[in-house]
This record gives C-alpha cells, structure tokens and sequence, in this order.
C-alpha cells in the first residue's frame, strides 16, 4: 500500500494455508470470566470462558490438553491426550427462539451484535488496504457462507436483505438486493456501508453482518461444535489457523520472520494494534496480522500539532482529529465530546496522513474511552430513579 492509496484488494488472493493444531494454545479471554483452573483436562471444543453480558460469545480451546495457566487476560493449554468425553455435536436445525440463541452464545456467537431488526446488510466489502481473506471466503466457503446468512436472518429476522461489495454474486445469498460499492478504503466500515445502501448517516433500524460474522454461524451451523477458527491475511497469504495458536507461530507459517526494528500489527495497516510480544494467542475476531519493516515509515511521535489540516481534510467522519488530541493531550474530555469525538469511527486515516506523525487515532480512542468511563461513574452515583414520591421531613401525606 502506497502513500495515500486506499485501494482495497478485491482479489481472491492465495488459497488458504491450513495452520497445524499448535502444541501450546493461549486463547484470549477479552471480557470473559475463565470457567477452568489450573491442572484441569479438556477435550477439544471446550467452554473455557464465559461471557459477562447475557448471550454474549463463549471462548473455547481449540486443542485437547491440560491447562497449565490461567489468568485475567488468557487460559493457556498444553496439547496431550485427555480422558475427557469430546464435545457432542449440536443439531442446529432442530433449534429456534431462545434455545438457538442461547446454544449460539454457548458455541462462541455474539448475540447482541445480531440484533433484531427490519433491515439486515450483509458487507462484503474488504475492511482495510491488503486484506484479501474476504475475496478468499466468497470463492471457497459460498455453501457455508449461505449457511451462515440463513442462521443471521432467523435471529435478526429481516423484511429487507442487502448484500454491499465491490464483486459480489448475489445468487449465492438468496438472491437478496445488491448494492455495488466502490472498493476504497474506508468504505467497508458499518457506519459507511450503512450511509451508502440507506442514505441516511443514522439508521436505527439497521443490523450490518460482516463476511467473518456468516462464516463463524455457517461452520458452527456446519459442525455443531463451538468456535475455534479464525480466518485472516498473514502477510499477504490466507491462513486459516485456531483460536489461541501463538502469533509468533502464525507468522512464521506465513514467511514472516521479524527483524530488529519491525513492528508486528495484528488487525489491518489502517486499524491495527501494534504488539509488544509475540507469544500471544490468536483472537477469534481478527482479520490480519502484519509485520511491518523498521524503515518503510517515518515513526510515530509525540510531536505538536502543525494545524495543518490535513487529518481533517481526510476525515470521513467530518470531524477536527488534530484539535480532538490536543483535547485528549490535555485531559479535557468534555471539550472533546463537544467536537463530536463519539463520531468518529476510527478509521485511522488520521494518523496515516498526518505530516508529523501524530498517534491521532489513539489519542481519539483515549477520550472515548475516558468519555465512556466518566457517564458510567455519573450513572452509578445517581444511583436507580425511585418509582415513589418523596415523603416530607414529617411523613406527612
């Protein structure tokens, strides 16, 4: 990708290169209390997280083994033989209502993300410059893919299907309406997509599904069993690999090995999350992982804004990135929810253009984050609305 050009990869790209089980799983547990100890043996398949909001995703070990290791951020399982029963298939086609939704969570589906409502968008478009699993996915999981969208529709429950992408084959999806959409970044993301099929910058009524979201309903669907691959490009080559295998492992697969100096980003070149190690586990929800030369960018810094413009000329979201860090910068998070910061959608084209290489985009997940921790404590402190009226100092009526 070269400077300023967000062209999105619509190819199919390499055939996926299947990863072997790993003999050492750390599988991310991101919001999830553990349901296993140290010492214990699980089959492959099994429940080692759970989720702490209602219907939300399971986490499972993709690998039979015993844990060795368990803590706030991972459950680490070592490969061997176990006594432990295997996990039994579930015949999804005998489910519906809330028995489906619960037996879902239970194999590693975010229910919530797939709330009900009149109109279901399925985006098909790439999620960032150099990802090409999405094109991978429409060419040799069509079957599973229908699968998955079948299952989305039965717990959306939709009037109104439409499928977004640059190349898209509606036949394979029902049939559905097909909305072409231009393969430039950052038009793949939700709020985009949405704006694009609906015309509207605020759609209530509207449930976006992603490729990666159809392919976990359509395998579990297929299997009866939880969740425990994850497709994603490597380094420009499709992997298909387990949740939890050591990113370390994942790269060298791929041919990456890193030098001195490089910065591995798992996620995309635009959103992506540079890592301090590289002996972490696989996320479920993750669509890339890159090794990124110490010399082919300028590094980020701390330096001072030049009020150039530039990051707000390049907005999407039509917001000022440069003034909402300096806000951030400062701690003035109430300033900065004053400059809409909520709007934006971190896209990351910010911090991509901007001259003297500002971490803009971090900066604004900062004060959203901030922002988001101060509403909760002011909503504690207020404390639940009493549904009686106050009583005077004398009781009296």
């Amino acid at each position: 990708m070269g400077r300023n050009d967000f062209t999105l990869t619509t190819e199919t790209g390499s055939a996926f290169l299947i990863l072997a089980p790993p003999e050492l799983a750390r599988i991310p547990l991101r919001g999830r209390t553990p349901v296993v100890a140290a010492g214990d043996s699980l089959s492959a398949g099994a429940a080692v997280g759970e989720p702490c909001a209602p219907l939300a995703a399971w986490i499972h070990t993709p690998i039979a083994g015993e844990v060795l290791e368990v803590d706030a951020d991972f459950v680490t399982v070592r490969a061997a033989r176990t006594q432990e029963a295997a996990v039994a298939p579930l015949d999804f086609s005998t489910l519906s209502g809330e028995p489906l939704l619960e037996a879902l969570s239970r194999c590693g589906i975010d229910i919530p993300a797939l709330r009900p409502t009149r109109h279901m968008i399925v985006n098909a478009v790439p999620p960032e410059p150099g990802i090409g699993v999405t094109g991978r996915l429409l060419k040799d999981y069509r079957d599973t893919l229908a699968r998955g969208l079948k299952l989305a529709k039965s717990i959306v429950g939709p009037t109104k299907v439409t499928l977004a992408g640059p190349e898209v084959d509606a036949s394979a999806f029902g049939n559905c309406e097909v909305v072409r959409v231009r393969a430039r970044y950052p038009q793949g993301l939700a709020p985009l997509i949405i704006k694009t099929v609906t015309g509207k910058e605020y759609a209530d009524d509207v449930t976006v599904v992603d490729l990666f979201q159809l392919m976990a309903l359509g395998r579990i669907h297929e299997t009866g069993r939880p969740r425990t691959e994850v497709f994603l490009t490597v380094q420009g080559k499709n992997v298909r690999a387990l949740i939890g295998t050591p990113l370390r492992d994942v790269l060298t697969a791929a041919g990456a090995t890193p030098s001195d100096g490089d910065r591995a980003v798992i996620g995309g070149p635009m959103r992506g999350t540079a890592l301090c190690r590289l002996d972490l586990g696989l996320p479920e929800n993750e669509y890339g992982l890159f090794m990124i030369p110490a010399d082919s960018y300028p590094p980020v810094r701390d330096a001072a804004c030049l009020n150039c413009g530039q990051c707000a000329r390049s907005c999407p979201a039509r917001i000022f990135p440069g003034e909402l860090s300096m806000c951030a910068e400062a701690k003035l998070f109430e300033r900065a929810r004053l400059g809409h910061v909520e709007s934006c959608f971190e896209c990351g084209i910010c911090g991509y253009v901007c001259p003297a290489r500002r971490p803009l985009l971090q900066y604004l997940q900062f004060a959203k984050s901030e922002l988001r921790l101060l509403d909760e404590a002011r909503s504690k402190a207020s404390g639940p609305v009493s549904a009686e009226p106050p009583k005077d100092a004398e009781g009296a009526e």
